[in-house]
């Protein structure tokens, strides 16, 4: 029932209200599973997705879509860091900008429903990609 009681709001306010406690715990739990998800997929690079608002009446389920890439790690780390980069309206303007964060803050935004969609591109694919994300050419689309 809690997610449903958000539903009706997810994505369409701009109001500096905090996440509650249990928004915050799905959300960052969502954030472990996909980042397990994407540690077991042996990539690099990602797409994910995130249901930010009710899109079904377009035959949507995702409203929001990200590249996240694996931080280079270190011998002592047993997980890998994720980073999303994504372009996000800013509230209650038309433009927007270049965010690069961890998975946590992917979903803190009460999301309409908590899931994900991840999609792992071939190697080469991959490869490419992390060399543009790490440049400056995202920033100057």
């Amino acid at each position: 029932m809690l997610l449903v009681a958000h539903a009706t709001h997810a994505g369409q306010q701009c109001d500096e209200k905090p996440p509650s406690a249990d928004a915050l715990e799905i959300g960052l739990n969502l954030g472990v599973m996909v980042s397990d998800a994407l540690d077991n997929s042996g990539g690099d690079v990602a797409l994910i997705a995130r249901s930010g608002q009710d899109l079904s009446k377009y035959g949507l389920q995702h409203s929001h879509m990200s590249f996240v890439v694996r931080d280079a790690r270190n011998d002592n780390q047993q997980k890998s860091k994720w980073t999303v980069i994504h372009m996000l309206n800013l509230c209650g303007r038309s433009d927007s900008e270049l965010f690069a964060e961890g998975l946590g803050m992917f979903f803190m935004d009460m999301p309409f429903r908590y899931e994900a969609m991840i999609a792992i591109p071939s190697e080469g694919i991959q490869a490419r990609l992390k060399t543009i994300l790490a440049s400056d050419l995202p920033r100057r689309f």
